[in-house]
């Protein structure tokens, strides 16, 4: 049973003055179903003592602005749902101060934000110089990733963006204007600054429906990654590495709302930890599901690591590292694979980018199947991203199937790259 749909109302602000923060001309935002009850949503089958969240409410049009109280409500409902499942609720609204802030998220397992985020009235404009983890709570408070490194949250922590410009990817008026690098740019940008602080699992979302969604899903034992995918819809879910924090996954929704996509529900986290696994002892220990993966085991063709590939590599200066780095590419780009193993076992930086491309990119794309596998032991990415594509992307492109094989075996995704050709290989770095 659902009620009729309810309309959020995305507002733009900039990170700039009060003065310039405005809303839109026209109440612009996600139509999504919401549960008529709260008994519609799964019932609780985990129960973690202990558990408290902190609702922070932004400033939208004045501390008793209609919208204002509008994205309070927002949170109220959302702590409510929390409530039903044994979690302790402190709730936090404007005006307020920094120190408030600080004071309320030390040792809270999950932080929701509703309010205004950072947005730009005219988005091409945008290029990336934002404050991330930006929440405007009051005129005089800009939280940012500054004051986001002073918090210290539970171990694992959740943080969940209701309404916020960028957090999703849209901002309030700039829908169907942004493509897909743009959003995953943004939410990228706005997600890093939480996992370096060793947050657990990032959302962001149009709809305080949603919210109530994931966080139900969570406490009916679904993995991060499925509660947000059944929170939104399995078919419009689009699935990257994430590029600025290795290890975590940056998923988004894009969906048609007529005039042009629209980018309206996000996630960033290891998509198959669990609440248990976050808080019951701290540190996440599930293995990240990954439905790319192929069991069997690679073609009988492709040549077994060389015995003098060692997993491991001696500590050098960073400069060293990336100087190494930039040899093996060319020595890739060569031939030279006994080369470029020296180099990769002297210390190489494996991360390090021609072009965009990376050595384990480079060598997919010019079959040096010895050197993918040693890359492989040494732990590089295998799902560095290069505009939507990933090393095994780039095998299955160029038809590398050996390479695609061995990748698919060692745990690689392909992601989903964007619209358009695939990428052509850089000229050799000089």
């Amino acid at each position: 049973m659902l009620r009729s749909f309810l309309l959020l109302s995305l507002l733009i602000s900039l990170p700039l003055s009060a003065q310039t923060r405005k809303h839109p001309a026209k109440p612009v935002g996600i139509v999504s179903p919401a549960p008529a009850v709260r008994a519609d949503l799964p019932a609780a089958s985990v129960k973690i003592d202990g558990l408290r969240a902190v609702m922070l409410g932004g400033n939208v049009d004045g501390p008793n602005g209609a919208s204002t109280l509008s994205y309070r409500n927002y949170l109220k409902r959302v702590a409510a749902v929390l409530r039903d499942r044994g979690v302790k609720v402190d709730e936090v609204y404007s005006p307020t101060s920094s120190e408030k802030i600080r004071s309320t998220v030390k040792g809270a397992h999950f932080i929701f934000y509703a309010g205004h985020g950072i947005g730009s009235s005219d988005p091409p404009s945008y290029n990336g110089n934002i404050t991330p983890a930006g929440m405007l709570v009051v005129d005089e408070v800009w939280t940012g990733e500054k004051d986001v490194n002073t918090w210290e949250p539970a171990p694992g922590a959740i943080v969940f963006y209701l309404g916020a410009c960028f957090t999703a990817g849209n901002s309030g008026d700039d829908i169907g204007k942004i493509k897909d690098a743009e959003a995953k740019r943004r939410i990228s940008v706005y997600s890093a600054p939480f996992f370096k602080k060793k947050f657990g699992g990032y959302y962001a979302a149009w709809s305080d429906s949603q919210a109530q969604s994931v966080m139900s899903q969570l406490f009916a034992g679904k993995t991060l990654g499925e509660a947000y995918a059944l929170s939104g819809g399995e078919k419009d879910v689009f699935k990257s590495a994430h590029p600025l924090v290795a290890g975590n996954d940056l998923w988004y929704h894009r969906s048609n709302r007529g005039g042009g996509y629209a980018f309206d529900f996000s996630f960033v986290g290891k998509p198959a930890s669990t609440l248990a696994g976050l808080f019951k002892s701290n540190t996440d220990t599930n293995p990240t599901t990954n439905t790319d993966i192929n069991p069997n085991k690679p073609d009988a063709n492709i040549e077994p690591t060389p015995p003098d590939v060692e997993p491991t590599q001696p500590q050098i200066s960073a400069e060293r590292a990336r100087e190494y780095g930039m040899l093996m590419i060319a020595a890739i780009y060569d031939g030279k694979d006994q080369e470029a193993l020296s180099y990769l076992k002297s210390g190489a930086d494996t991360s390090v980018r021609h072009s965009g491309w990376t050595p384990l990119m480079l060598a997919t794309y010019y079959e040096r199947p010895v050197v993918v596998q040693a890359l492989i032991k040494y732990k590089a990415d295998l799902n560095a991203n290069l505009d939507g594509w990933t090393a095994l992307g780039l095998a299955n492109a160029y038809d590398k199937t050996a390479i695609a094989q061995m990748l698919k075996v060692a745990g690689a995704r392909t992601d989903r790259a964007l619209p358009g050709n695939k990428p052509g290989v850089p000229a050799k770095p000089r």
